[in-house]
């Protein structure tokens, strides 16, 4: 009998184990999770995001304004908290450059997608909070090589 009830016992405790895996995280949970923080205070964070590329894919430059900030190669990302007002953001394939103007307000948080594209240029894509996050979470995070304009 004692044997019956350990083994019960070992399955609803097996059962509750299995309801914390990721496949069971509700989309709200993943897109909300803990280690997204909030922007500093009076500022916006904006990711810039690459998914993955081919493996002999070459780095995409970036720039903020008129400053190079670095380079992403396959799955990496790079984080900017900012001030509010407009950024021009600048992408830069082999052959052409995409830009896309953004104006970002104190608290938000913005995803773009940056990915090579076929003709030697590249796209900016604004993604979903949803995407974002699960694009940031398979990422690794680039130390930018410049601070975005302050003026």
């Amino acid at each position: 009998m004692r044997t019956l009830v350990t083994a019960v016992a070992l399955l609803f405790s097996a059962g509750a184990c299995s309801s914390i895996l990721p496949s069971s995280i509700s989309p709200w949970q993943e897109a909300w999770g803990p280690n997204f923080p909030q922007p500093e205070s009076g500022q916006a964070a904006v990711y810039l995001i690459r998914g993955t590329a081919p493996q002999d894919a070459a780095p995409i430059e970036l720039s903020l304004g008129r400053r190079v900030v670095g380079n992403l190669a396959s799955n990496t990302y790079m984080l900017f908290n900012l001030e509010p007002r407009l950024y021009d953001i600048r992408a830069f394939g082999t052959q052409t450059s995409t830009e896309q103007i953004i104006t970002v307000a104190p608290g938000q948080t913005r995803f773009f997608q940056i990915e090579a594209n076929k003709i030697g240029g590249t796209d900016i894509l604004e993604v979903s909070s949803l995407d974002g996050r699960r694009m940031v979470r398979q990422g690794e995070r680039l130390q930018q090589l410049a601070d975005p304009p302050r003026d």
